[in-house]
């Protein structure tokens, strides 16, 4: 069994009822989300009266979105893989 905690400064923590655990830092990835999103309001405030937006920030949002979607992607296939060695490892060593 595992139980994850999800959270902000870790994207998550996971810990096994074997004692085993790991650990997925979120300072990268957020620090990489943060830059984006200073770099969106930058471009925003350099907008005219009444636009809202324009293809350089769209790229910028679509950029950061497929950033943070690879960060959690990744982290969920390491997850993934972590857990099923576990069960290997496990399930072998109970023969």
């Amino acid at each position: 069994m595992a139980a994850v905690d999800i959270g902000a400064n870790n994207l998550a923590a996971v810990t096994t009822s074997q004692g085993d655990h790991r650990l997925y830092h979120g300072r990268p990835a957020f620090h990489t989300f943060h830059t984006h999103t200073k770099q969106i309001a930058e471009l925003q405030s350099l907008l005219g009266d009444g636009d809202w937006s324009s293809k350089q920030i769209r790229r910028v949002y679509h950029k950061r979105g497929e950033q943070r979607n690879h960060a959690m992607d990744a982290l969920i296939r390491d997850l993934g893989e972590w857990l099923a060695e576990l069960v290997l490892q496990n399930s072998s060593s109970a023969r």
